[in-house]
């Protein structure tokens, strides 16, 4: 089956949004709240300062990339595939000096790696886990968040994502590369812990 890239292509900011968080019409201010909590998460934690070096894989428009940077100071790499959600990032982050768009994961020496909601839709996420584990320096940090597997494979007649789910499990192929720190709950999942972190496994 042929990985369906355009399901994650957005042609403006509002269908960005869209693509990062589903729309709930029972959670409306799902992408403040959601962001926010991530953003006191990793305060409460104390993993973030000014010079932290994070990695954003999957940022999309850049929902948290402008979050981390406004709330800690540090530098933000963001990764995502879509030139236009890398384009959209760039203005909606807004901050040259500590943002930096790329459209693969290549980055080195980051403190703190983020992927929320992305690894789950990931063509090959053991090969992105491996580069994520790359890029961080010894002991470094990857705080996911991911939910039921599900890969975009096609779309319908009437233009809705048609989506399947492989069976991989992401924190099983996480293992290879990392050590669990702890699993803990995510707004509105009652009951299911998707939100994780991991310790990058010394080689």
């Amino acid at each position: 089956m042929k990985y369906f890239k355009k399901a994650f292509d957005p042609i403006n900011l509002q269908h960005a949004k869209n693509i990062v968080l589903t729309p709930d019409e029972h959670q409306p201010d799902k992408f403040d709240e959601e962001t926010g909590f991530m953003i006191a998460f990793l305060r409460d934690r104390a993993l973030l300062d000014s010079d932290s070096r994070v990695l954003d894989f999957g940022c999309g428009m850049g929902r948290l990339s402008k979050k981390l940077i406004d709330e800690f100071g540090c530098y933000v790499v963001g990764v995502d595939m879509s030139i236009n959600m890398l384009l959209l990032a760039e203005k909606y982050v807004d901050d040259q000096e500590r943002f930096e768009p790329r459209g693969q994961c290549n980055a080195r020496d980051i403190d703190v790696a983020l992927s929320v909601f992305v690894l789950q839709h990931a063509e090959d996420p053991a090969k992105e886990l491996e580069r994520i584990a790359s890029s961080l320096k010894p002991g470094g940090y990857l705080v996911m968040v991911e939910g039921p597997r599900l890969v975009p494979i096609g779309a319908d007649a009437e233009g809705y994502v048609i989506w399947h789910d492989d069976g991989l499990v992401i924190g099983d192929l996480a293992a290879n590369y990392f050590q669990n720190i702890g699993w803990y709950d995510y707004p509105h999942r009652e009951g299911k812990k998707i939100l994780s972190v991991w310790q990058r496994k010394e080689v």
